[in-house]
């Protein structure tokens, strides 16, 4: 064969080869603009204007901002999409393609675990409901298509691969979720509940903002079917959260003090709280040795079928409070069997509240000095490093209440926050977040009592003692009240307090 006939078969075998790419190139886009066009009527974007409470002023709000995101049209006249895309929210609009006029949607149902919410409004009739399934199957590498809605309502696609799983711990409301990440191939919108399929274009779930670039994570249907029931509209049964944490029991003498050996497995229960699951019956010290039939290693890990290794706080999020979950500890070295009573967590029985939903609080101004009740909302005032920037008097007290109920003699962690300056308190400007304990010798209970010694008009002055250091602050209540009108106006406050009736 002569090189003329060598480079004629190689370019033959060169041509055919490109004509395959490019054949298999227009199948892959055809079967693209399908999959758009069957999706197109069911992927929806959400525009918001969202006014968030400002805790270091809170008798404020922040400027209002304009946010966007996606969700998918799930049951007549209703939207899935994330909590976040819709957490104070003063006016939602959806639109689902080119239409001159949003539709105005409220929340018809929202969860702060799960950050899934469920929108409601008169949707257009070209709105087509998706099909969720029960469950996302894990497939590490499998092939994932997303779909962003943009402005002008045109459907824009991405690819992507499955990575992995993991359990990721929502430190706003103890629950704990197993959550796919994977990795984008194509188009970098990814997040603010962007809608993620599988290849065949079936629902998969829901993508929120990833750790970086490249990676994201999806809220699977698995959450989704545990959060609401989307042919009624609704919420369903809350899933159990548990109500103790645990340490690794690594040590071998501690074990062998235990009566425990090194196949045992079992980790430590450290801190049992007032409210979640096995609040009632787990003491501190107990050895948590398996759960719902899964054996746990020392560090609190199960053998999750999929996943592998998986912590045991995500064997609560997997079970309704309906019924109980079975447990085996080991206690005064005896191995005790227990149907363990599954319970959700109210955030607003804590001492010091989570407050997921980012609601006001309460406040109370007086003569200038600023005092509010102790929150996670204010202490994130200092950004997302907060547990590294907040003050330390703050971080104390968050640290030692935390996981404690209200009760008759404390309702609120007291905090003077800060002290707006007036001719009454020059001096005092350098007092802010400090802890209030006492007044005038005795402890206080909360918001509500400090109001009513601050309002008593037969005292003449009062004592409160502040952490750190039981520094005492002596204050004239006549000149404090002279100086509320001014202050009043000069700091531009409507009301001068707001107090919720206490909850018990």
């Amino acid at each position: 064969m002569n090189r003329l006939s060598c480079k004629n078969i190689v370019a033959n075998a060169t041509m055919a080869a490109v004509s395959m790419a490019l054949a298999s190139c227009a199948l892959f886009n055809a079967d693209s603009e399908r999959l758009k066009a069957k999706l197109d009527p069911s992927v929806v974007r959400i525009t918001t204007t969202v006014q968030i409470p400002a805790y270091h002023a809170p008798w404020i709000w922040r400027q209002p901002i304009n946010r966007s995101g996606q969700g998918v049209v799930v049951g007549k006249n209703l939207v899935l999409t994330l909590a976040s895309n819709v957490n104070n929210a003063k006016v939602i609009r959806m639109t689902v393609g080119t239409e001159p006029t949003p539709t105005p949607m409220t929340v018809k149902a929202i969860n702060y675990d799960t950050n899934l919410a469920l929108l409601t409004g008169n949707l257009p009739p070209e709105a087509k409901p998706l099909t969720i399934p029960k469950a996302s199957d894990f497939i590490h590498a499998a092939p994932l298509r997303t779909y962003w809605k943009t402005g002008n309502g045109s459907l824009v696609e991405g690819s992507a691969v499955l990575d992995k799983a993991d359990t990721r711990y929502n430190f706003n409301s103890f629950q704990t979720q197993i959550m796919y990440h994977a990795i984008r191939s194509s188009h970098p919108q990814t997040g603010y509940g962007v809608p993620v399929f599988d290849n065949n274009g079936n629902f998969f779930g829901l993508a929120t903002q990833g750790g970086n670039e490249y990676d994201f994570i999806i809220i699977t249907c698995d959450t989704i079917a545990k959060s609401f029931d989307l042919a009624k509209g609704d919420t369903i049964c809350e899933t159990g959260m548990p109500g103790f944490s645990v340490s690794p029991l690594i040590q071998t003498y501690l074990r062998r003090k235990l009566g425990l050996s090194g196949n045992d497995g079992g980790c430590l229960v450290t801190k049992v709280f007032q409210q979640g699951s096995g609040a009632e019956q787990l003491k501190k010290g107990d050895v948590l040795l398996a759960l719902d039939g899964h054996p746990l290693d020392a560090w609190g890990r199960y053998k999750h079928p999929l996943f592998g290794p998986t912590f045991y706080s995500h064997l609560f999020s997997d079970h309704f409070v309906t019924t109980p979950l079975k447990a085996t500890i080991a206690r005064n070295g005896k191995k005790i069997d227990l149907d363990l009573k599954l319970a959700a967590v109210d955030d607003a029985k804590w001492l010091v509240p989570t407050n997921p939903a980012f609601k006001p609080v309460d406040y109370l101004v007086s003569g200038g000095f600023v005092f509010l009740p102790l929150t996670l909302t204010y202490i994130k005032e200092w950004g997302g490093d907060y547990m590294n920037k907040a003050p330390m008097p703050l971080l104390s007290a968050l640290n030692r209440a935390r996981g404690n109920l209200k009760t008759d003699k404390r309702r609120d962690v007291v905090v003077l926050s800060r002290v707006l300056s007036h001719t009454s308190n020059i001096g005092l400007q350098n007092f802010g977040n400090n802890i209030v304990v006492e007044v005038n010798g005795k402890p206080l209970k909360g918001m509500r009592e400090l109001k009513e010694i601050l309002d008593d008009t037969s005292k003449k002055v009062v004592k409160l003692t502040l952490l750190p250091g039981r520094i005492p602050l002596w204050l004239s209540l006549p000149a404090m009240k002279r100086a509320d009108a001014e202050i009043k106006m000069r700091y531009g406050i409507d009301k001068l307090e707001r107090l919720t009736p206490d909850r018990k």
